[in-house]
């Protein structure tokens, strides 16, 4: 695959410490942009060692002060936000539907969507002035939300809910030139 050119575009990755996340900082490394990675563990942000052009900001995507602040330092570290790339997410434990506690599917919903909602809203006065084309918004999805599995209500429900949140973000953000894709 031939690197596309993203030179100093400022990329936001959360959940970017590891796992999905790490791999697409990785990818946009190699297409020389310039990287904010947004996790929750500090100790493993400060073991990744990946140079100059990524900065790590602790954050927890759930809490809406931890978002405000860590869009104010993204915003000090690079000067904007040209790419969100919205990756973090949880898929917890197989349950039936009979057997789901509310506050384990609560925390699902939280995570997987309200965080991306506080994403979005913070993120898109800086996308919406974003340099050459727009900004673009990238939604980690799930095959979840058109296949799900037993056992995946929570998580399957909460990918569904977010791939709605990134269609109706699409249409009313096209407007600004941001593209949101999933």
């Amino acid at each position: 695959m031939n690197n596309i050119d993203l030179k100093d575009k400022i990329a936001v990755v959360t959940g970017g410490a590891q796992g999905f996340g790490l791999a697409i900082v990785e990818r946009l490394l190699k297409s020389q942009a310039k990287i904010l990675i947004w996790d929750k563990d500090k100790e493993l942000m400060d073991s990744l060692d990946l140079g100059d052009n990524v900065k790590s900001i602790e954050v927890d995507v759930t809490n809406y002060k931890s978002v405000e602040s860590a869009t104010k330092k993204s915003i000090e570290f690079f000067g904007g936000i040209d790419i969100l790339v919205l990756n973090a997410g949880i898929f917890p434990k197989s349950e039936k539907v009979e057997n789901i506690n509310f506050s384990d599917w609560s925390k699902v919903f939280n995570i997987n969507l309200d965080a991306n909602l506080f994403l979005l809203k913070h993120t898109f006065p800086f996308l919406k002035n974003a340099t050459l084309g727009g900004g673009n918004v990238v939604v980690v999805g799930s095959k979840n939300v058109s296949a799900p599995g037993p056992g995946a209500a929570a998580y399957s429900a909460s990918k569904a809910a977010l791939n709605q949140l990134s269609r109706v973000t699409a249409l009313e953000w096209a407007q600004y030139n941001i593209k949101v894709n999933i």
